[in-house]
């Protein structure tokens, strides 16, 4: 189902773009032609949503000095120096964190969880999704954005669309405008996956407990980057399929990519506010615990939900699916068989594996609850508090990169 979803969507945009071609709008001027002009587009949305910093730098710069001097002053802001400027020192700052910060830990973790909370986050709003508006003008055949906005709700800019009052009769203006809106839709959608998928690099990159694997993830995005860019160049045919082979596999890994990314906002905000802020989060009696799946049998690792006391003493774990799902409840069995595990950074869920000092770790908390370990328990009513902060390293670290977290509890029928 998940398969036929994704081509359903991409049969969607080829029928668009087919569409398209046909239309008055697919008669560009462009010595490039129609269908590297939609090459172009489609690899240029894939390229920023990798990488929305690094690709509105690099098209900025490319198409500012690609541009004759005279005719600089018409190109939209995020070609202009005084845009991309800035953000290609930003990124020369963000570089120089990742390497020489890698030597001061506890100032590198909160400025890569600002990175993966914030910057990351503002960069799709105020970056990739203008690209998005931007490269569908280009497609259809438009000078600019408010064009493009002009046709899809005339009412909103009826000075501009009287200028393009020769788009022909009113009903292929109003498919032209439905075009648009679809192409708008796919463009945005297709973004958002993308992002998700290079945003899990930064996330990888934020938990991990070693500079140079930090580096090494952000280089490994910022190479497909590259390679889809140079590709493109080389040949606009190539620069297609590369793009939409990494649109298929966004979708593919949507869901785990999600789970991730919201993974990473919570983390980023628990470590910005106990090693930031000086805060801790401390539940109460009767309150809930918001936590990530590690090891339900049937449960995808790092779900998010909320872990819960039930007045018969078993543990309950609440979660919806993409978090507006309805919510299921799965039930764990006795609190008194779980402890909470004392983490190096952040607290654990754990059951014991019965071999020896063996366990199992079932849920990972925030690292707003780091310090509150004695509070979880008295609030799940769980056995104990254990700790575990000796069993860190690569290893362990691999360990949950690769979901492996020894055999998967079941949840209780």
């Amino acid at each position: 189902m998940k398969l036929l979803g994704i081509f359903l969507i991409l049969a969607v945009l080829f029928h668009g773009l087919a569409f398209l071609a046909q239309s008055e709008f697919g008669k560009t001027t462009d010595a490039m032609g129609k269908g590297q002009t939609i090459s172009t587009a489609v690899a240029t949305v894939t390229g920023t949503a990798i990488s929305p910093l690094v690709g509105v730098c690099t098209i900025g710069i490319f198409d500012y000095f690609r541009t004759p001097k005279d005719l600089r002053g018409q190109l939209p802001l995020f070609e202009k120096p005084k845009f991309w400027v800035p953000i290609a020192l930003l990124l020369i700052l963000i570089f120089l964190k990742d390497t020489v910060g890698g030597f001061a830990p506890l100032i590198k973790k909160p400025l890569d969880a600002a990175e993966v909370l914030m910057l990351n986050k503002a960069s799709l709003i105020l970056i990739g999704f203008p690209i998005v508006f931007r490269e569908v003008a280009k497609v259809m055949g438009l000078n600019s954005v408010s064009e493009l906005f002009a046709l899809v709700a005339p009412r909103l800019l009826p000075v501009v669309y009287a200028a393009n009052a020769d788009v022909g009769s009113t009903a292929r203006a109003a498919g032209n405008a439905a075009l648009a809106v679809i192409l708008i839709v796919v463009g945005m959608v297709t973004m958002f996956v993308v992002w998700m998928l290079g945003e899990t690099f930064d996330v990888l990159a934020l938990l991990s407990p070693f500079p140079l694997l930090d580096f090494l993830f952000k280089a490994a995005r910022n190479a497909v980057f590259v390679l889809l860019a140079v590709t493109t160049l080389v040949s606009r045919e190539a620069g297609l399929t590369l793009s939409l082979t990494i649109v298929l596999a966004s979708f593919i890994l949507a869901r785990w990519a999600f789970r991730l990314l919201v993974f990473g906002t919570v983390f980023s905000w628990g470590i910005l506010r106990v090693m930031g802020f000086s805060s801790q989060k401390t539940p109460e009696e009767g309150e809930t615990v918001s936590a990530f799946s590690a090891n339900i049998k049937g449960l995808p690792r790092r779900t998010y939900g909320w872990l819960r006391a039930e007045p018969d003493g078993t543990l309950a774990f609440r979660h919806r699916s993409w978090l507006v799902g309805p919510t299921r409840t799965e039930n764990l069995g006795p609190a008194s068989g779980f402890e909470v595990g004392q983490g190096l950074f952040f607290p654990n869920v754990i059951r014991a594996t019965g071999k020896g000092d063996g366990y199992s770790i079932v849920f990972r908390l925030s690292p707003s609850y780091r310090g509150s370990e004695a509070a979880i328990r008295s609030t799940l009513r769980l056995a104990g508090v254990r700790d575990i902060r000796g069993s860190k390293g690569m290893r362990s670290f691999w360990k949950w990169v690769s979901e492996e977290s020894g055999e998967p509890e079941k949840a209780a029928a």
